[in-house]
């Protein structure tokens, strides 16, 4: 395929979850087209298109009015070296202003973002298996962990909040509506809430929110545990410092992506930290 093919940006719709789905299949990503729909319903998405045949996308979700992420990048190989992986990123980025725009990038699409000023601002791991060892992790005796319920929803909203310093409310709605949820609480009130949900090839956990590392492995640990035996995946950041007892468990490491950022961070509390992300598309 040239260079002057004529390649046309369009919105993504509905109709086009299918042809999106079997695009991410060729690049060998695991997301089902339910996964996309998901993305869709939050957020915007463009597909570029040659002769009837979606070759490229890109999606955004706008977290507040001042920060959004970018995520499903994907241009054919068909056509990969031809500016099309450009094209897609300054339409994307063009309708979302100043926000700081956030996203995670492959090797790949590292240098492209480096041009277009993300900087980077971290690692992100993702670890995966069907045949990783139960743990035994229990939760601090001052702390008890139970599964979220209704009364629970403004506390999971405003820790999540505190530890992105990101308004995602409209994402973690949806999550709760379809996911296992879980908190962890002391004589204070809720410390950290996980998710567990079907993603990809299995299941997903994250995003874990959390004070502490106790915490965070305890939350974890509950999520291997229901799962065990099935396929989970966890994108756990960098700075976690859970490598070695994801390295016992069998949780394998199987791919690095760095996190990006154009624009200045909103504020964050940094006594709530967010130990995994939803995924690698969302944060």
């Amino acid at each position: 395929m040239t260079a002057n093919v004529d390649i046309t940006l369009r919105a993504m719709t509905k109709a086009d979850l299918a042809a999106c789905h079997a695009l991410s299949q060729s690049v060998q990503w695991p997301h089902r087209q339910e996964d996309w729909a998901l993305f869709l319903h939050l957020g915007d998405g463009l597909v570029a298109e040659c002769d009837g045949a979606i070759v490229g996308t890109t999606m955004s979700c706008c977290y507040g009015s001042n920060a959004a992420v970018i995520g499903m990048v994907i241009v054919s190989e068909s056509i990969q070296g031809h500016g099309l992986g450009r094209r897609l990123m300054e339409a994307i980025m063009a309708p979302l202003g100043d926000r700081a725009l956030f996203l995670m990038a492959t090797d790949a699409g590292l240098p492209l973002y480096q041009k277009l000023g993300f900087v980077d601002i971290g690692q992100i791991q993702q670890r995966q298996s069907s045949t990783f060892l139960k743990p035994k992790v229990g939760p601090d005796p001052n702390s008890s962990i139970r599964p979220a319920e209704p009364s629970d929803l403004s506390e999971i909203l405003a820790l999540d909040l505190q530890s992105q310093g990101l308004d995602r409310r409209a994402l973690l709605l949806e999550l709760i509506r379809q996911s296992q949820v879980m908190v962890i609480e002391d004589s204070q009130g809720l410390t950290g809430f996980g998710i567990l949900r079907a993603f990809g090839r299995g299941h997903s956990i994250g995003p874990i929110v959390a004070r502490d590392v106790a915490d965070a492995q305890t939350l974890f640990a509950h999520f291997l545990s229901i799962n065990h035996g099935h396929f989970t995946r966890i994108d756990v950041y960098g700075d976690a410092h859970l490598e070695s007892w994801l390295d016992q468990l069998g949780m394998s490491l199987v791919g690095t992506g760095v996190c990006m950022i154009k624009g200045e961070r909103p504020p964050k509390d940094t006594a709530i930290k967010t130990w995994s992300v939803v995924n690698q598309a969302f944060g």
